[in-house]
């Protein structure tokens, strides 16, 4: 039967003189290593901080190496810095398609393992820091959103994040998160389309997210035009979701076009 994720924060951790103690056998975070090239997590010998957005693996057999064969899993959804102290890092390579060269590639990952008693969470207070907001632009523009936070989560965190952290509203509004939020997840079965156009679809079949793709990868997807403008990535995918104007419309015109009409 399926645990909820309230009823197994309970179940495997606990909250003891300021920190959240694991009490179960065994607990993985994976992390890529690209996290730790962009500063989103770092690793000081037995300590890791880290943005609190990623997927945790609970196993109960503490012998079980075989990282598909968890028995629960959650997702954690803090938009802060935490400090934790695994018993173990380990490094693992992870195989992932690459979308801009439709190849298959190996990633290198970073397995932290809690084994019981361990300090999940150094300590329960928030600490405050405008790099976090960075941090998680940076990880929501490599598409490395995990796949078990919902689809309307992520902007409500992209907000809460900011404001945790104190930059505010960062100067846009609540739509302009959800306007880049829903042009980064798109339908999993046609990248050229966003994940909100069928979202009631799959939430009917208890799909509650999409592809996230990065954000250099969306012009090839969206428009033949834009999809050649890509010397410059990130002015690539303004131009791009500035020229969507029309959601029945399969590609958007070239300026070239627009002209001779």
């Amino acid at each position: 039967m399926a645990i909820d994720s309230k009823e197994m924060m309970k179940k495997y951790f606990k909250i003891e003189n300021g920190e959240v103690i694991f009490t179960g056998s065994k607990l993985i975070i994976q992390i890529p290593e690209k996290f730790i090239e962009d500063d989103i997590t770092q690793i000081n010998q037995t300590t890791v901080t880290t943005l609190g957005i990623f997927e945790g693996l609970i196993f109960d057999d503490v012998d079980e190496d075989d990282l598909t064969k968890y028995n629960h899993n959650f997702v954690f959804k803090l938009p802060a810095i935490i400090y934790m102290n695994p018993s173990h890092i380990e490094t693992s390579i992870v195989t992932s398609e690459d979308l801009e060269t439709e190849t298959l590639v190996k990633e290198k990952y970073y397995n932290f393992i809690f084994l019981n008693g361990d300090t999940f969470i150094v300590s329960t207070s928030l600490v405050q820091s405008f790099g976090v907001v960075d941090s998680f632009i940076k990880m929501m523009l490599n598409g490395k959103i995990p796949k078990g936070i919902r689809y309307d989560e992520i902007a409500t965190i992209w907000s809460n994040c900011a404001f945790i952290n104190g930059s505010g509203a960062m100067g846009s509004d609540f739509v302009t998160l959800s306007t880049i939020t829903s042009n980064l997840v798109r339908d999993p079965l046609d990248f050229s389309k966003p994940f909100r156009l069928n979202a009631e679809d799959y939430y009917k079949k208890g799909i509650y997210n999409g592809k996230m793709i990065r954000y250099m990868d969306i012009p090839r997807y969206i428009s033949n035009f834009t999809a050649i403008t890509g010397s410059d990535p990130r002015h690539s995918i303004t131009v791009a979701m500035e020229r969507i104007y029309g959601e029945g419309k399969s590609d958007t015109m070239s300026p070239i076009e627009e002209n001779i009409m």
